[in-house]
């Protein structure tokens, strides 16, 4: 499989003019072998001169708060239309990709990261319409494009690029990569010599292989090769960094039973210093900072960006405006009044939390409240009546005790008597302590009956309130039981239908077939 010859020009040109090089004998040749082909995929003319060394190297990355790191993220698949035939839709996905250090504490990165879509393409649409329904073909397309074009998350990591959070990319469920979603960036935690292997854990263990350091214009990278999802990954970092410079990736396998054969490129482009005034003016990375700032200690928002996302065409990126002004204040200088009814409802119930929480203005709330259709009123009763902002100060020390009591099987002996209403007034306000985001989630339990390794995905809305109370759906998938592609069929719904908005999402992953016993029991 190969991407046409057009397409990859389209890439050299692109790179070409993104890194400024353009023009000089040595760097034209540098991006030359950078996009040499290699049996058909684009990927490295490994250079011969390799250097070996018998030293132990221990990779780890150095980031800076305000770095920003550009990639460029291409996705090209090929899907067998029908068992009986040999056709197939040809897809190109591109993307480019900001990753943001906000902040690091105690060894600990955090990390805002946007996924911008630049473009979509069906590469052979006219062949196709010759041999298949319009309707078929708009099927296949939708089925790669209904997504939010500027995706975003928050991670946690290490010093290894290790995820801490569990923090998941959805859209990497289209492509043999998804056991690796939220680990293949990590880097090995062990010194490593030239040759030696190691294992990346998850549902499918991926072996890698560390091939020593390779001589770059760019500087000299560290080399991995390794095989996932009937396919070979191929992955490079810089020596004196350990930032990602390139990860590659060709595969092919069935999905019920029919071929599907891929390319997936994650290639460097650049990194910069950003001050933060930079970041909130930057729309291709600050709608994923303002969500990495919900939960962590930033200074304030101005107002006039807070006034950006709540004009925006973007429903995500008003609910995010919304939501930072419910958490974490409004803004001096911000007037809500010509946004308390926005067409979205989430975006008009942060609001009105906001200006109960901050101005103790409760009108607002309590009309949302009383309103049988406003598809956010139960969340705004349970806000009134659940939500611990509004546990009664007598009965925090108590709370608490009792909270982890409960959620972590700590002893608890009352220090005075509490009666029986002043305990079910307690349990009304009970929820576990966490400190979530918003966003998707992909964890791992190994099966007790099989001993394999099982993902299980949460998605908790942008919005998210660790102190409010919320309704839980559980989601089973059909067909073979992936959790991820489930994940992203409930997760569609939730947000084409506002009267589910602000659910929790839990989908778990069968191990074979829902009907069969070991996924029941492991369940």
């Amino acid at each position: 499989m190969r991407l046409r010859q057009d397409s990859l020009g389209n890439f050299i040109l692109f790179l070409f003019i993104i890194t400024g090089i353009l023009g000089t004998a040595s760097n034209l040749w540098s991006n030359s072998i950078f996009w040499g082909l290699n049996g058909g995929i684009p990927g490295y003319l490994i250079l011969p001169r390799s250097s070996s060394s018998s030293e132990e190297i221990v990779l780890r990355y150095k980031r800076t708060p305000g770095d920003v790191i550009t990639y460029k993220q291409v996705f090209y698949a090929e899907r067998q239309i029908q068992l009986s035939r040999p056709e197939y839709f040809k897809f190109k996905i591109e993307w480019t990709v900001k990753v943001a250090t906000v902040a690091i504490k105690d060894g600990h990165h955090l990390l805002a990261i946007q996924y911008n879509r630049e473009k979509v393409q069906m590469l052979n649409q006219k062949e196709l319409e010759k041999i298949v329904s319009p309707e078929k073909i708009l099927e296949a397309y939708v089925e790669q494009t209904d997504f939010d074009p500027q995706t975003v998350r928050v991670v946690e990591t290490d010093e290894f690029g290790r995820n801490l959070n569990a923090s998941y990319y959805y859209n990497e469920m289209f492509s043999g990569l998804h056991p690796l979603a939220t680990r293949v960036f990590a880097l090995p935690g062990r010194p490593l010599r030239q040759g030696m292997t190691y294992q990346v854990e998850a549902e499918e263990p991926v072996t890698f292989t560390y091939k020593g350091l390779i001589p770059w214009l760019r500087g000299e990278l560290h080399y991995f090769e390794g095989e996932v999802a009937g396919g070979k990954i191929k992955a490079s970092f810089f020596k004196e960094s350990g930032l990602l410079e390139s990860l590659e990736y060709y595969g092919e396998y069935l999905v019920n039973k029919k071929l599907v054969k891929e390319q997936y490129l994650y290639s460097f482009i650049n990194k910069k210093q950003y001050t933060l005034e930079e970041l909130w003016q930057d729309e291709s990375i600050n709608k994923a900072v303002l969500l990495a700032s919900l939960n962590v200690d930033l200074p304030p928002v101005p107002a006039n960006v807070i006034h950006s996302f709540l004009e925006s065409f973007d429903k995500n990126r008003r609910r995010l405006g919304a939501a930072y002004c419910a958490l974490k204040g409004i803004p001096e200088g911000l007037k809500l009044d010509s946004y308390l009814d926005d067409s979205d409802p989430v975006v008009s119930f942060n609001l009105a939390k906001a200006l109960a929480l901050h101005y103790s203005d409760f009108s607002q709330i309590k009309r949302i409240a009383e309103n049988p259709r406003h598809p956010l009123q139960v969340r705004a009763l349970n806000f009134l009546e659940k939500s611990t902002y509004f546990l009664p100060e007598n009965l925090k020390a108590d709370f608490e005790h009792i909270q982890q009591y409960i959620y972590e099987n700590r002893d608890y002996e009352s220090k005075i008597n509490l009666s029986l209403d002043e305990v079910k007034q307690i349990l009304r306000f009970m929820k576990p302590k966490q400190t979530a985001r918003g966003g998707f989630y992909k964890r791992f339990i190994r099966n007790p009956l099989t001993g394999k390794i099982h993902p299980y995905y949460v998605y908790l809305p942008l919005d998210y309130d660790p102190k409010e109370v919320y309704p839980l759906i559980v989601y089973f998938g059909g067909g073979d039981g992936r959790g991820d592609q489930a994940l992203v069929e409930a997760y569609q719904q939730l947000l084409k239908t506002d009267e589910m908005a602000g659910y929790i999402l839990f989908v778990p992953e069968a191990e074979g077939m829902w009907w069969e016993k070991a996924s029941e029991k492991a369940f």
